[in-house]
């Protein structure tokens, strides 16, 4: 039996579309996001009967609690949208530590709306934002892509001060090889 892993709470994202757009947009990464609380509640009830209890579970409320650096997005402008509005939208919950042997992300999917979004705005400090999204039916688990620009976006690599261009993607740089470049090089360059 394999050991169990831990999931690191910084490798898990929080992707954001307005359902209308689903045909024309893919979702986008909820940018500088601090937090992500995911609750599944079932109200439960009881009967008492001659002998003993019964009972019941009510239907299960599903609420996403998240937290970011406001910013200059189009995600960010969403969010909003999806409140003032009262539109539908989609949320994706990313897990990038489990993938499987297709190099796909296991995540969890919701429909529902925005039913908070606080702002706070202190002197000295950066704009937050606080969202609280009510889902719409049950959450669905599965496994996901994450395009090239929702990877660039977390992490990139090495470029030199030159011109990047097709033909040069590293800006006359190289990235440090921790395998073949330990060691290498001096003081006087030779």
């Amino acid at each position: 039996m394999a050991q169990p892993q831990k999931i690191n709470g910084s490798n898990v994202l929080t992707l954001f579309r307005l359902q209308k757009n689903a045909a024309t947009e893919k979702a986008a990464i909820i940018n500088f996001q601090t937090s992500l609380d995911f609750e599944f509640k079932r109200d439960g009830d009881s009967t008492s009967t001659k002998t003993g209890s019964l009972s019941t579970s009510g239907s299960l409320e599903t609420t996403i609690k998240f937290s970011f650096v406001d910013n200059i997005s189009k995600v960010s402008d969403d969010i909003r949208t999806s409140i003032l509005n009262a539109e539908p939208a989609e949320i994706w919950q990313v897990q990038l530590d489990r993938k499987n042997s297709e190099g796909k992300y296991f995540s969890c999917y919701v429909r529902g709306t925005v039913s908070s979004d606080s702002a706070k705005n202190d002197d000295g400090d950066n704009s937050t934002r606080e969202c609280e999204f009510k889902c719409d039916g049950t959450p669905q688990y599965g496994w996901t892509d994450l395009d090239a620009n929702i990877k660039e976006a977390l992490s990139y690599a090495y470029q030199g001060i030159g011109v990047v261009s097709d033909s040069d993607k590293q800006g006359g740089g190289k990235a440090y090889n921790a395998t073949t470049d330990r060691g290498l090089g001096s003081a006087t360059g030779k």
